[in-house]
């Protein structure tokens, strides 16, 4: 069996919060996506959330893309250093109401620039 075909190791049971403590401040972390490592070959990454200690519900706060299986395999400093390198979440576009006017339009197979007088 090649190495790319070989099974993967089971994943054990992962933590469902994790606490990391960043200047002095604590925030809750929690795993709130994942993609790849489905094959040995795929690089297994999980998406971060971050929430302040003291928040209940809500969404979070920051978020970070790391490489890993599972938060219970992150050690401190990983947790700490996926916060530094983390972001505020995107905010959700609503298609409709495409404010800058940039997004995609139909004109018939015809497309900026082409044509007589471009």
């Amino acid at each position: 069996m090649a190495a790319v075909d070989a099974p993967l190791p089971p994943v054990e049971p992962d933590l469902e919060e994790a606490e990391v403590t960043v200047e002095g401040a604590a925030w809750k972390v929690r795993v709130v996506g994942r993609a790849g490592g489905a094959r040995p070959s795929d690089t297994p990454l999980i998406l971060l959330g971050f929430w302040p200690e003291q928040a209940t519900e809500g969404d979070r706060v920051r978020e970070a893309l790391v490489v890993g299986r599972s938060l219970a395999e992150m050690t401190a400093g990983a947790l700490q250093s996926a916060f530094s390198s983390s972001t505020p979440p995107p905010t959700p576009r609503d298609p409709a109401s495409d404010a800058d006017g940039r997004g995609r339009r139909r004109h018939g197979g015809r497309g900026r620039g082409r044509g007589r007088g471009s």
